[in-house]
């Protein structure tokens, strides 16, 4: 397992580093065009008038947006970062066993002598690790940017968000591998999971609209981030954070289940 783990981290390797570029880049614009925004104070009150699907899809907590740490939670920590690791989780978890099966691959890996839940665990690792790297160099971008373009602010809270995003990504990655492992056809699994991706944060966008449907989040995993709560309150919340965790164990082990009984043929 250990080999197939390293086998796979080489084989990602570019395609983490498309998506830290990608990170890099518009985090770094993000910053760089704060100083701008953040002389224009008539925008809080601009904000304040957007339509109200806008401002929900911004954050359910009403920040500033001139202050830095408002303009990153609207602008960034839940759009552009949480979009990113979203894309990121769907795509590299959609393709674990669907991209296999269909160019045949799995035909060469069964026939080693290796456990069916060692591939997954072997694959969804390497996901893990890819997604620790990508975390940490938007940290690194946030810190250097910060420093470069001299705006005043507490560091430690970037990572305190970029935390929290964690379990969301592997919530969604989690998901996304059952569909791997259920749909054959890796197109389909990797249209489907974004499709969902997408359905889930909508509707948690659209139910926050609607007092007598927003019992329904619970059950919509983009109900469980939100980096302007943790911008407000300064600290993650811990039961969000467990749910979360406690969605990707248990898709992950019915992906295991249901992979180990699937009945393919070599």
């Amino acid at each position: 397992m250990i080999e197939l783990f390293f086998r796979y981290i080489k084989d990602s390797r570019n395609n983490f580093l498309i998506y830290a570029v990608i990170t890099a880049v518009l985090t770094l614009w993000i910053i760089y065009v704060y100083p701008t925004i953040g002389r224009l104070k008539e925008l809080d009150n601009l904000i304040e008038t957007l339509p109200i699907f806008i401002q929900a899809m911004l954050g359910e907590e009403v920040l500033s947006y001139t202050a830095f740490e408002g303009f990153m939670a609207m602008e960034f920590y839940n759009t552009t970062l949480l979009w990113i690791l979203a894309v990121f989780a769907s795509l590299s978890c959609a393709n674990i066993i669907s991209s296999d099966i269909s160019t045949k691959r799995i035909d060469i890996l069964l026939a080693n002598p290796i456990k069916r839940y060692q591939i997954i665990l072997a694959r969804f690792f390497t996901f893990i690790v890819y997604l620790f790297l990508l975390q940490i160099t938007a940290y690194i971008i946030i810190f250097l940017g910060v420093k470069f373009v001299k705006i005043e602010t507490d560091l430690i809270l970037p990572i305190k968000i970029i935390i929290a995003t964690f379990p969301i990504s592997l919530a969604i990655g989690s998901i996304c591998l059952f569909l791997s492992c259920l749909i054959n056809e890796h197109i389909k699994a990797v249209s489907l999971s974004l499709g969902l991706v997408l359905l889930f944060f909508f509707l948690n966008v659209i139910l926050s609209l609607s007092e007598k449907m927003s019992f329904l989040k619970k059950f919509i995993i983009f109900n469980y981030f939100d980096a302007s709560k943790i911008v407000k309150y300064n600290t993650i919340d811990l039961t969000d954070t467990a749910i979360l965790l406690a969605v990707s164990a248990v898709f992950l082990t019915i992906s295991i289940i249901y992979f180990n009984k699937k009945e393919i043929y070599v």
